[in-house]
C-alpha cells in the first residue's frame, strides 16, 4: 500500500494524510482568492469571518479589532451593516499566512494519481484536474465551502466564472472551457462526473452549486484506485449467461427479431441514441429477455443503476430528488467508459423511478433528471435496453425517444413450462411432465420465484407438488401482498383432453396447428352447448400456439358505454389482441343480434359490419363461438371462418373416455342413453367428490353426473337469455 504498510493501523495514517492534503489545497485556493483583494472588500470580511478562529489556532495574532466574550476580535464588526474593515497589519498577517501555507510542501498520499486515473477513465481534458481537486476540497473543508457560498451569494450562475478565475496558469481557451464546464451539455455533467442542481428541483437543504458525484468522491480517496477498478466499480461484471434464451420467448419472436436487427445494425454502424424499451408488469421476464437478446448477439450486458435501498435516504438528502440523479449518472458514467466498445450493451431497470409525469402525484417532480434522460436517449454511444413497469409514469417526451418499444406480458403457458423444466433440472428435483405443465398453467410465477420455490423444496426435502405450491404462494404473499396473486383465475384443467372433442373439429385444428400454426391467421367458429368445453378448447389452442388467451363476451361489446361506443370496443379488443400476441376468444356472438333470444331474426348491421372488417384484417388466429341453439351467422360474416365445428353432448365413446380421465373407471354400458352430458358435468362432480369425507362408489358418481346433466339442462330451459 505504502511505506506505512507495516503499521496495522496504517489506514488511519492514510486518512490523516488525506486530511492534511485537502487542508493544504484549501490554503492554496484561499491564497489564490485573496491575492490582490483589498482589506476593505466584502471578500476580505468573509475570509476573516470564516477563518478567524482557525487562524488564531494556527498562531496568527490579530492585534486590532473588537474582542468579544468568545475572544473573537473581528466577528462583531465585519458585517454588511457597519462595513467594518481589517487593519492593515492584521490583513497583512492573513495574506502572509496563506502565502506561506500555499508554498509549504505537503505529502500527497495518492489523491492526484487517483484523479489522473479518473481523467483517463472518463477521457477528460487535463486542465479538468484542478477543477476536480477544487470540488473535492469543497466537500472536505466545510469552512471553505461556507466561505465560497457566501462569496458567491449562493448564486450558482457565478460558479463557473469563479472557478475559471480561481485556477491559475490556464490558457484563454481553457478558461473559456471551465467557464461553461458546469452546463448540462458539458463533458463533466454528461459523463456523470459532476452534478449541477437545478433551481426547480432543489430542496431547502439541497446543494446549490455543482458538486462532484459522491461515488467518485469515495473513489478519489481509495488508496488502491486504478483505471480498471473504476471500470469495475461503475460497470460491475457482465450479466451471467442467462438461463433463458430467445427461444424461450417464441410469443415475441417477430418483435425480438426486429430488436436484434436494430441492435446489430446500430453496433456495426456506430449509430448513437439507440434505446430499446421493454415494459410490462413485474416478473414478466423483461430482464431475462434483455439478457437473452444480448446473448443472441454475443454481447456482454452490464446492468447499470440498480438502486441501493441503504443509500436512498442519503441520496434524497444530497440532491433533493431521490436516487434518480444518481442512477442516471451511473448510466452516464457507463456510457463514457464503454463509448468505444462494440461488444457491449447496457441494461437499465425501473426507468420510471427516474422521472414522472406531471399528473403523477406519487413522486416528487424531477425535472432535471428528465432533461438529462432526454439528452442521454438522443446521444448515448452504447445501445441501452431499458425496462419499466408503468407507462403512465413516463413523460411523452421520453417515450418518443425510444427506438423500439415492446410490451412484455407474462409468458404463455408453454414458455412457463420450459422455465419450470429448466429450474427443475437445476435443482435436481423429479416432477412429472404432467405436473410441470399444470404448475405452468396454474401460476404466472416469474423465473426467480419458480427457482426459489424449487430451491426451498430441495432444501427442505419436501418436493411434492403441494409443497412447491405452498412455497410459490408464500413468495406471492410477501412479494405481491396476496397468496393468489400469481394464481390464474382460469386456465386449462389437468383433466382436459382433446379426445373429448368432435373428431372432425379435432382433426381440422390439429392439421392447421401442426402445419402453419399461428403464422396462418385461421378464424374458427364453434357452435356449442353450454359446458361442452369451447373455452377450454380455445385455451388449448392458445397454449399450443404459445399465445395468451383473451376471452371476451360479445355481450360486453354490444353496448355503448360513457367512454366508448360498441364499435370502438370491437376495434379496441382486436387491436389489443394484435399488440399483445393474444388469441382472441369471442363467446356468445349472438349478442350482436337485436333479439339474442331468437338470433336468427335480425343481426345488427353496424356491429356485424365492424366485426367482419376487424376479423378480415386480423393477422392472428381467432376463436368465435355461440352457445345458443339455432344461430345462423349472417352472410357477411360466415365466409370469414376457415374452420367450423359443433360441440355438443358427449357420445358413448367420449363418455367412457371422460369417465376414465376424471374418475379412473369406465362408464357403464347400461348408461349409454344420450343424457346430454358434457365435460363440465364431469368437472363439477369431480370437484364435489374431492370434498366428500368418504370416496363415493362408481355407481354413485355415475348417478351424480347424470343428475348434474339434468339439472343443467333444466336450468338452460328456464333461462330467458341462453348465454353460458
Amino acid at each position: 500500500m505504502s511505506e506505512l504498510s507495516e503499521n496495522k493501523f496504517d489506514f488511519l495514517e492514510q486518512e490523516a494524510l488525506v486530511g492534511k492534503y485537502f487542508d493544504h489545497q484549501k490554503n492554496i485556493f484561499v491564497h489564490h482568492i485573496i491575492q490582490g483583494v483589498p482589506r476593505t472588500s466584502r471578500i476580505a470580511r468573509i475570509i476573516i469571518e470564516e477563518f478567524e478562529v482557525i487562524l488564531e489556532k494556527k498562531g496568527i495574532k490579530f492585534l486590532d479589532g473588537k474582542k468579544n466574550e468568545n475572544g473573537r476580535r473581528y466577528k462583531d464588526i465585519l458585517d454588511e451593516k457597519n462595513h467594518g474593515t481589517l487593519s492593515d497589519r492584521d490583513w497583512s498577517s492573513v495574506l502572509k499566512f496563506f502565502e506561506n501555507e500555499s508554498k509549504r510542501e505537503v505529502k500527497d498520499p495518492y489523491i492526484e494519481k487517483n484523479i489522473d486515473s479518473l481523467i483517463e477513465a472518463f477521457s477528460l481534458k487535463p486542465h479538468i484536474k484542478p477543477v476536480i481537486i477544487f470540488l473535492k476540497t469543497l466537500s472536505e473543508q466545510y469552512a471553505f465551502k461556507d466561505a465560497i457560498k457566501t462569496i458567491l451569494s449562493d448564486n450558482p450562475a457565478r460558479f463557473g466564472l469563479f472557478v475559471s478565475k480561481l485556477i491559475p496558469e490556464l490558457t484563454i481557451d481553457e478558461k473559456k472551457d471551465i467557464l461553461n464546464i458546469f452546463l448540462s451539455s458539458a463533458d463533466l455533467v454528461k459523463k456523470g462526473v459532476v452534478f449541477t442542481p437545478n433551481e426547480e428541483d432543489l430542496e431547502e437543504d439541497g446543494e446549490k452549486f455543482p458538486y462532484l458525484n459522491p461515488d467518485l468522491q469515495e473513489l478519489i480517496i481509495d488508496p488502491e484506485l486504478t483505471v480498471e477498478k473504476i471500470h469495475q466499480f461503475i460497470l460491475g461484471k457482465p450479466t451471467d449467461i442467462p438461463e433463458l434464451n430467445i427461444e424461450h420467448f417464441p410469443h415475441l419472436d417477430k418483435q425480438v427479431q426486429s430488436i436484434l436487427g436494430i441492435v446489430k445494425g446500430a453496433i456495426a454502424s456506430g449509430e448513437k441514441g439507440i434505446n430499446i424499451l421493454l415494459y410490462g408488469p413485474a416478473g414478466s421476464g423483461k430482464t431475462a429477455l434483455a439478457a437473452a437478446i444480448s446473448q443472441a448477439l454475443e454481447l456482454e450486458m452490464y446492468t447499470i443503476g440498480e438502486q441501493n435501498p441503504d443509500e436512498e435516504g442519503e441520496n434524497e438528502h444530497k440532491n433533493g430528488s431521490g436516487t434518480s440523479k444518481f442512477r442516471i449518472a451511473k448510466l452516464q458514467q457507463a456510457h463514457a467508459l464503454l463509448k468505444d466498445n462494440k461488444g457491449a450493451v447496457l441494461f437499465f431497470d425501473e426507468i420510471e423511478d427516474t422521472l414522472n409525469k406531471g399528473t403523477d402525484s406519487s413522486k416528487k417532480p424531477d425535472v432535471f433528471s428528465k432533461i438529462l434522460l432526454n439528452r442521454l436517449l438522443e446521444t448515448n454511444p452504447i445501445v441501452t435496453i431499458w425496462a419499466g413497469n408503468d407507462l403512465d409514469k413516463f413523460h411523452e417526451s421520453v417515450l418518443q425517444r425510444f427506438s423500439y418499444s415492446l410490451p412484455v406480458t407474462y409468458p404463455p403457458t408453454l414458455m412457463r413450462e420450459r422455465i419450470w423444466e429448466t429450474q427443475v433440472t437445476k435443482n435436481n428435483i423429479e416432477i412429472s411432465p404432467a405436473d410441470r405443465l399444470q404448475l405452468a398453467r396454474d401460476f404466472v410465477a416469474p423465473p426467480r420465484i419458480i427457482g426459489k420455490a424449487l430451491q426451498n423444496a430441495r432444501l427442505t426435502g419436501n418436493t411434492d407438488v403441494k409443497s412447491i405450491i405452498d412455497f410459490i404462494e408464500q413468495s406471492s404473499l410477501i412479494t405481491y401482498g396476496s397468496e393468489d396473486a400469481l394464481r390464474l383465475g382460469s386456465g386449462l384443467s389437468r383433466y382436459f383432453s382433446r379426445d373429448l372433442l368432435p373428431e372432425k373439429l379435432k382433426n381440422d385444428i390439429d392439421s392447421w396447428i401442426e402445419g402453419a400454426g399461428k403464422k396462418s391467421p385461421v378464424s374458427i367458429y364453434i357452435d356449442a352447448v353450454r359446458g361442452a368445453g369451447v373455452n377450454a378448447l380455445a385455451e388449448d389452442i392458445a397454449e399450443r400456439l404459445i399465445m395468451h388467451p383473451n376471452i371476451i363476451d360479445a355481450l360486453d361489446l354490444s353496448t355503448d358505454s360513457m367512454m366508448i361506443s360498441a364499435i370502438g370496443k370491437i376495434k379496441m379488443v382486436f387491436n389489443g389482441a394484435a399488440r399483445g400476441n393474444q388469441l382472441l376468444i369471442i363467446q356468445n356472438i349472438e349478442a350482436f343480434n337485436e333479439n339474442p333470444e331468437k338470433p336468427q331474426e335480425k343481426w345488427r348491421n353496424d356491429l356485424i359490419g365492424q366485426f367482419a372488417r376487424s376479423l378480415s384484417e386480423h393477422d392472428l388466429p381467432i376463436v368465435v363461438s355461440s352457445m345458443k341453439e339455432g344461430v345462423t351467422l349472417p352472410p357477411t360474416l360466415s365466409p370469414l371462418f376457415t374452420i367450423k365445428g359443433k360441440m355438443g353432448a358427449l357420445n358413448e365413446g367420449q363418455l367412457k373416455c371422460a369417465s376414465q380421465i376424471y374418475f379412473g373407471f369406465e362408464w357403464p354400458a347400461a348408461k349409454d342413453e344420450n343424457m346430454g352430458i358434457v365435460p363440465a358435468d364431469f368437472s363439477l362432480v369431480r370437484k364435489i367428490t374431492e370434498k366428500l369425507p368418504t370416496k363415493p362408489t362408481s355407481e354413485d358418481i355415475v348417478a351424480m353426473v347424470i343428475s348434474q346433466a339434468r339439472a343443467r339442462s333444466e336450468e338452460i330451459k328456464g333461462k330467458k337469455i341462453g348465454f353460458g
